[in-house]
């Protein structure tokens, strides 16, 4: 679970400076981005440039398997901050410095808020924190079930959220990803838990890297790369935690790393998701894993609750469609996907 993507319960606007979007032209050159891996790789993250305190007044503002989020404050001028601490397992530490790194190269390469992800404030190697700003939202999850408890979709074959909001959504990650691909940046673990969205600009913006990969030959993966969240997992890393016998492998087991391919597959699981509301598999109790394996969520959802949202046609099915497959190579990339969402919104004069 993402350690702060659920802990919102009202809707306040997410500061602009952290949803910037960014063009071609604003990404570096590949020999540039090159020198940026390696030094993102091979030294340590840039500390924070102020000092910081955490607010032991305040409750937790959420909590993962790897970290704690605390809320906290920049000395200077009181800036409310989000500070993601390690929990107590014994690699903790080490996995939020890879984390770290990814979103330090992030910002690197461009700019953490160009690129639609929560923005990196620094690095404590003291005590092992990240910083990050305290945003102001709700997580994708929780935005979805309210949209759908208020009723806002119009018709059996409409997203709940509404065709025109699922649109400008999807835009926007599809724009995320893309520009994460562009500069070698794989997350690892999308879902809608790990996107934060603000009801009244409908802005995103995507954390929690705890498994995310700079794309690099000498990159050592995060000791948790491998980790998966069944609703959203691609199924070729599913599958590769059981070995020919049906057995789960242990944790400490070699598994394979995210790919660009697997990270499309939790952004079309994520989409579904807000489209009907609810996960893919909510109802297949103990049976979700066989489902999730088989990479055809489409035809799962047809016949559950809201399943008209996906049904032969639909908007959502249109988009969506070539998302999925239980192997990478059965899948579109992410600039195809963003080319037909594009196109959808045209077809409705929406503005991105």
């Amino acid at each position: 679970m993402a350690p702060y993507a659920s802990m919102f319960d009202e809707f306040v606007d997410i500061p602009a400076a952290a949803i910037i979007t960014v063009s071609d032209s604003e990404v570096p050159q590949s020999k540039d981005l090159s020198s940026l891996r390696s030094l993102a790789l091979n030294t340590s993250p840039p500390p924070p440039s102020d000092a910081w305190s955490e607010n032991q007044k305040c409750s937790p503002i959420g909590k993962g398997g790897w970290s704690h989020v605390v809320p906290g404050l920049i000395t200077k001028g009181k800036v409310p901050i989000a500070i993601k601490k390690p929990a107590f397992q014994n690699d903790a530490k080490d996995v939020l410095l890879q984390e770290a790194k990814v979103l330090g190269y992030i910002k690197l390469a461009g700019g953490c808020d160009k690129a639609g992800v929560v923005e990196f404030l620094g690095y404590d190697s003291a005590v092992g924190c990240i910083l990050m700003p305290h945003l102001m939202g709700m997580s994708l999850k929780d935005y979805t079930i309210y949209r759908k408890k208020n009723g806002t979709k119009v018709g059996d074959t409409e997203p709940v959220v509404g065709l025109k909001d699922w649109l400008k959504i999807s835009s926007q990650l599809a724009e995320t990803f893309g520009y994460l691909k562009k500069i070698g940046v794989i997350h690892g673990d999308v879902s809608w838990n790990n996107v934060v969205i603000s009801s009244s600009t409908m802005k995103t913006v995507v954390i929690d890297f705890t498994s995310g990969v700079i794309d690099a030959p000498d990159a050592v993966p995060s000791k948790v790369a491998g980790a998966v969240t069944t609703a959203f997992v691609a199924p070729e890393l599913l599958e590769a935690h059981f070995d020919d016998n049906g057995r789960l492998l242990r944790d400490d087991e070699d598994k394979p790393s995210p790919t660009y391919a697997s990270d499309m597959y939790g952004l079309g699981m994520t989409l579904l998701a807000v489209a009907i509301g609810q996960e893919a598999y909510h109802n297949a109790g103990q049976y979700q894993g066989v489902y999730a394996r088989q990479g055809i969520p489409l035809e799962y959802a047809k016949s559950g609750e809201n399943g008209g949202v996906v049904g032969v046609k639909t908007p959502v099915t249109r988009a969506l469609e070539g998302c999925f497959g239980n192997t990478a190579d059965k899948r579109c990339g992410v600039e195809e996907f963003g080319k037909r969402i594009g196109e959808m919104m045209e077809e409705l004069n929406l503005k991105k």
